[in-house]
């Protein structure tokens, strides 16, 4: 949760060089699909092991839980997000 913030700066940071530092459309258009692309390749397997692991895709967060049988009952999910709010 609190790495959403610099992942963010960092996504808005390499955006603004891609647009900045491309000198035709086309490559500009180029390097912001690859950049997309990367991403997705990071986010997605991260997003797959939380939801093999607790049920949530970005557990403690009870946002789009998944509906399959070994998913981490909402109390505790919520309990866990308590204690992480809390230290």
């Amino acid at each position: 949760m609190s790495t959403i913030f610099f992942a963010l700066l960092a996504w808005c940071l390499a955006f603004r060089a891609i647009w900045v530092l491309s000198r035709t459309a086309s490559e500009r258009g180029k390097y912001l699909i690859a950049a997309l692309a990367l991403s997705t390749l990071i986010l997605l397997p991260w997003c797959a092991r939380g939801i093999i692991m607790s049920g949530y895709p970005f557990f403690p967060a009870t946002a789009l839980g998944f509906p399959v049988a070994w998913k981490i009952p909402l109390s505790a999910a919520r309990w866990y997000a308590v204690g992480v709010q809390s230290w």
